[in-house]
């Protein structure tokens, strides 16, 4: 059950550059003398004809570095166990009450601004998460699993001027490596949000915006973790009463739904303290999209810093520092 935690080193990937070119802060004729008297940038292209008509534009290299903390509730509509190396089957009777995960993750990005509007992306990272399911049905009981994960992936964000505001749309995919599970995972995470700059005197500058965030991720994951580490070892008791069997639930199952459950009981009874169970499941986001907050504070034209929050049923909170280069 641990494939849960992949969904949230996704949502670690939310980075999106607020950086770019704004309307209401243009520069001055001195200002623009100056910058253009020393610009040699080879990026973004276009650079100097947007500076000599007077807008402003972030150093276009970025090396970035994040801490993302995420809580993320996570549906779980389909499984298949199976234990030890039997062949899965799938087990409609097992109902889950409640799952989610929290999560730590650390990453690193790379950004460069191709063009005054477009900014493109790479990013290597590694996550944490704790995991806590409740399961209702055919035994009431709670686990809780924990798991690393090593990330990678790219993307993209194009900026706006509108008037005084701007708006940014921003996407990107990533590859989730994470520690029990056969196969890798790929997600997307999608965001959009629309705010303002202000100048806080001399090189200072201050964003801020609201938004929204959208993740997906593949829908069935697989993998196989140890018994003990999953299951309580009251589960194995209440299994090995057969009690279950006296529940509506399992007499109203057809014969051969009835067969995997019981089989499935008998491995998890024999095999509980040293067997394995593998897992096939199909899991989505409980909500695929919420609302972030945020802003972002330039101390100069190299050092910026970033805070976000994400609202209403996933609750995040980004910490972002960045250093930007000629280039």
């Amino acid at each position: 059950m641990r494939h849960k935690h992949a969904l949230i080193f996704f949502v670690s990937l939310l980075c999106s550059q607020l950086l770019a070119q704004n309307p209401d802060l243009q520069l001055s004729q001195e200002e623009r003398e100056e910058r253009l008297k020393n610009y040699n940038n080879i990026f973004p292209i276009w650079g100097r004809q947007v500076i000599e008509k007077g807008f402003d534009l972030p150093k276009p290299f970025g090396i970035n570095v994040n801490y993302v903390w995420m809580n993320q509730p996570i549906e779980i509509p389909g499984m298949s166990l199976g234990v030890n190396d039997s062949p899965l089957a799938p087990i409609q009777a097992i109902q889950f009450d409640d799952a989610e995960s929290n999560a730590n993750t650390v990453n690193a990005r790379f950004d460069l601004w191709v063009l005054p509007f477009l900014n493109l992306y790479t990013m290597v990272g590694r996550g944490w998460a704790d995991t806590d399911v409740r399961i209702k049905e055919p035994i009431e009981f709670s686990t809780g699993v924990n798991q690393s994960a090593n990330y990678l992936g790219f993307g993209t964000s194009a900026s706006i001027g509108i008037k005084k505001n701007f708006a940014v749309f921003d996407i990107n995919w990533a590859r989730s490596y994470l520690e029990l599970l056969d196969e890798p995972v790929d997600g997307r995470t999608m965001g959009i949000r629309y705010g303002r700059n202000f100048r806080l005197g001399g090189p200072k500058r201050l964003a801020v915006w609201v938004g929204a965030m959208n993740v997906h991720v593949g829908s069935i994951t697989n993998g196989q973790v140890a018994l003990a580490d999953v299951l309580p070892s009251d589960v194995r008791d209440q299994l090995a009463s057969r009690e279950y069997q006296n529940e509506t639930w399992y007499k109203l199952l057809p014969p051969d739904r009835k067969e995997n459950i019981d089989n499935l009981a008998d491995g998890i009874i024999d095999f509980y303290d040293t067997g394995s169970i593998s897992y096939s499941l199909e899991k989505k986001p409980a909500a695929p999209w919420n609302m972030v907050v945020g802003g972002n504070f330039e101390l100069n034209r190299s050092w910026h810093f970033r805070f976000e929050v994400g609202l209403i049923e996933r609750w995040s909170v980004l910490l972002n520092a960045c250093y930007r280069l000629d280039l």
